[in-house]
């Protein structure tokens, strides 16, 4: 079976074997998606990867398998060196969301990477639900206003007031492309108590009298 010689060869000790079998492994899950015992066998044998050129095309690979062993894959894939792998591996979790994930994604809140706490931002909001999000909270003084911004967006779903009042603030960033997704995420939320805050936007520009 193709996919599973290809597997061998993920074991081999020659990285640039490695990454050519996980090259391989996009191209056949282009094909179909990986079945159940090529995606365990995937999540035994990366564990111990190190390389983060294998680490992309394996995470890629599984991109569509919400089973199990690929969820495991993704949450290994949180404490890998390279913020590449742990973004991607958020990004797995997002596309697959589960409550359950935020014993994993909630640490991740506090990566040293903007682009990992970014995307641990949503694939949490990604759920239907988040029981504390007292550590959502804290990220609503991050440096990077992006990450407030998604971080409002979350609050503001899980109906936290400090995620409306946080996104009302952003509506006067001095980046007009924030101001554009507030007033998508007020449109999104469809929150009446908002209404002012939007028709206030009504005279900018930059697209925004559009959103």
């Amino acid at each position: 079976v193709p996919v599973f010689e290809t597997l061998d060869r993920l074991a081999s000790h020659d990285a640039a074997l490695r990454r050519r079998a996980a090259a391989e492994l996009v191209e056949l899950s282009a094909r179909g998606p990986l079945g159940r015992l090529a995606t365990e066998r995937l999540a035994s044998l990366v564990v111990a990867e190190q390389d983060p050129l294998v680490w992309r095309s394996v995470l890629v690979a599984g991109a569509a398998a919400g089973s199990e062993p690929a969820i495991r894959t993704a949450v290994a894939a949180l404490g890998h060196p390279s913020p590449e792998v742990r973004r991607r591996g958020c990004e797995h979790l997002a596309a697959h969301p589960d409550p359950r994930h935020a014993k994993v994604l909630v640490p991740a809140l506090g990566d040293r990477s903007d682009s990992v706490v970014l995307a641990a931002v949503r694939a949490l909001a990604a759920a239907d639900r988040l029981d504390d999000t007292g550590p959502l909270a804290q990220l609503l003084g991050h440096k990077n206003e992006t990450v407030r911004l998604e971080t409002a967006r979350a609050l503001a779903r899980f109906g936290s007031p400090a995620g409306t009042v946080a996104l009302e603030r952003l509506a006067h960033s001095g980046d007009p492309n924030t101001r554009r997704e507030v007033a998508v995420a007020m449109g999104e939320l469809g929150d009446p108590a908002l209404t002012g805050t939007l028709i206030g936007m009504l005279d900018d520009g930059h697209g925004i009298q559009r959103a």
